[in-house]
């Protein structure tokens, strides 16, 4: 478990998220997530990708990955 402490950023208040949470779910700045409160409970988590989202991200780490025979089978 981890204890952050609320602090003032600009007119609000807010929590810093470390570097390792972040990575953890994916997030990076400008990143949305989802909050609930469930009863003295706040629950933040990364939303669930649509399937669109899903796609994209699977073809783009494919793609990543394969560049080299992918170049080779357009040839």
């Amino acid at each position: 478990m981890l204890r952050l402490k609320v602090r003032r950023i600009g007119n609000s208040n807010g929590m810093l998220l470390p570097k390792a949470i972040l990575e953890q779910l994916d997030l990076q700045e400008g990143s949305f997530v989802v909050a609930e409160v469930r009863g003295r409970e706040l629950v933040i988590r990364a939303p669930q990708q649509t399937r669109k989202e899903r796609v994209a991200s699977a073809r783009a780490d494919v793609h990543s990955r394969h560049r080299a025979a992918f170049k080779k089978l357009a040839k």
